[in-house]
């Protein structure tokens, strides 16, 4: 059914509003735009609205459906400049310093506080899901599966081969492949449909890979990848984050092929954040409780660290 996430009742025409008032019992929300050269003030009359267009939706409905939000890591980014000595929590939170300073992180949290909000005054069934970063599929040769190289690891790859140099101080990986992550989405997002379990009005799970690989993993596939293609893996120079930041600054977009120039525009806010982000004294990324969402979703029991094979096939995806 067509909807407008700016409208009221989401641009649902009354025969459809009908349905979902009378027969939906979960709604996931996982209809967000990803861009880091937005404001919060983008986000506000079409992606933030929607938010309290589901509120209204279900506090309309006999049914009450509970409101399946995939939120963002971003939404905690900061946390570590205010709670360095704890891992993110698998609740809400009180402050909004938490939140990352770019306008993406910041409507999620907003979103997350909204949603945590109307769960308690109006006893709204929520589900907040903190999603981390989303990485190819475990099984690349599947028709249609391939890691989107708009997003900020195969831009990073792509930049730096082209620069010929490798960042070395990236946090640890917390990747969750994007077959996996959707399968972990579902199970929490239906937990206690089946009535076989009765849940709290409102549940935080932080879905990030609960097996860390090192960044050095990546950084080793990367060489095996350039040396595989005929080049010097010795060539490519492995240097700070602030200075590959730095390189990509000075770099002349005329001398990049067009996709990778576009990408790097799009993408520096992000980077330069997390160079400012180090300069603080601040982790890059900070360590998320995981301990509920395993609990509670089969798929994140099972999942696995990110390896190097599996990081070779998606670079071979991107064309590295």
């Amino acid at each position: 059914m067509p909807i407008d996430l700016g409208k009221q009742y989401l641009g649902l025409s009354p025969a459809h509003l009908e349905t979902v008032l009378g027969k939906v019992n979960v709604i996931i929300h996982n209809a967000w735009r990803v861009d880091f050269t937005w404001s919060l003030d983008s986000y506000e009359e079409y992606y933030l609205k929607s938010v309290r267009e589901l509120i209204n939706l279900s506090s309309l409905s006999p049914l009450q459906p509970r409101v399946a939000f995939v939120s963002s890591v971003s939404s905690a980014q900061e946390w570590a400049a205010v709670f360095p000595d704890s891992p993110v929590i698998e609740a809400t939170f009180e402050s909004y310093q938490v939140s990352s300073p770019l306008g993406y992180g910041q409507s999620k949290h907003i979103a997350e506080r909204a949603l945590a909000m109307a769960s308690v005054a109006c006893n709204i069934p929520v589900t907040i899901l903190r999603l981390g970063q989303v990485a190819g599929p475990t099984d690349p040769n599947r028709v249609g599966s391939k890691w989107s190289t708009d997003e900020w690891i195969p831009s990073l790859a792509a930049i730096s081969k082209v620069l010929k140099l490798i960042p070395d101080d990236i946090p640890p990986i917390d990747w969750v492949p994007v077959d996996l992550a959707s399968r972990a989405i579902v199970e929490l997002a239906l937990l206690g449909d089946d009535g076989c379990q009765e849940l709290p009005p409102l549940k935080v799970f932080n879905i990030v890979n609960p097996r860390l690989s090192d960044w050095s993993t990546f950084v080793a596939a990367m060489h095996r990848r350039l040396t595989h293609d005929g080049m010097e893996a010795g060539v490519y120079r492995q240097v700070p984050l602030s200075e590959w930041v730095g390189a990509l600054i000075r770099a002349d977009p005329a001398m990049m092929p067009d996709s990778i120039a576009k990408s790097s525009t799009k993408i520096l806010p992000f980077f330069q954040l997390l160079v400012e982000t180090a300069a603080r004294g601040v982790a890059l990324h900070p360590k998320f409780e995981t301990e509920n969402a395993v609990e509670s979703s089969k798929t994140m029991q099972r999942m696995t660290r990110v390896d190097e094979e599996l990081i070779c096939q998606w670079l071979e995806q991107w064309g590295i």
